[in-house]
């Protein structure tokens, strides 16, 4: 038990000078510079019941979720405004099923702006898409 030495333990050497706090706050900087950057703000439709536009701006298509009266079925189309390019659908939904649709991981972009094609008794939809800054 000679061999122990009292006193304050020292550092690994790849510690010492500080670099692991350096590294630390560093990465704390440019996380909190980036993570406005990263968020995506998502937006909905709100329930549509008839055709028409749902944004004037670009951006890209997260989901829609198509809905049916009980009795009749229902079908969606969403198309990129500028183009009239079908960028999603058509979704055709069973009466019976009340709901269907889709989400994406990936979002679909759109250049100008996103147009619903609606279609089916009593058929309505809720589009997700986000906004390009």
């Amino acid at each position: 038990m000679g061999d122990l030495k009292s006193g304050p333990i020292p550092e690994p050497p790849h510690y010492q000078g500080g670099t692991v706090k350096k590294i630390l706050y560093l990465t704390i900087a440019l996380l909190l510079v980036a993570a406005p950057a990263l968020s995506v703000v998502s937006y909905s439709s709100g329930t549509k019941t008839t055709s028409g536009q749902i944004t004037d701006s670009m951006g890209a298509l997260t989901g829609v979720l198509v809905m049916t009266d009980g009795t009749n079925n229902a079908t969606a189309t969403l198309r990129d405004g500028e183009t009239g390019k079908v960028i999603a659908g058509p979704f055709v939904v069973v009466g019976a099923s009340r709901f269907g649709g889709g989400t994406w991981e990936i979002p679909v972009r759109y250049s100008s702006s996103l147009w619903l094609t609606l279609s089916g008794t009593g058929a309505s939809a809720v589009v997700y898409y986000t906004h390009e800054l």
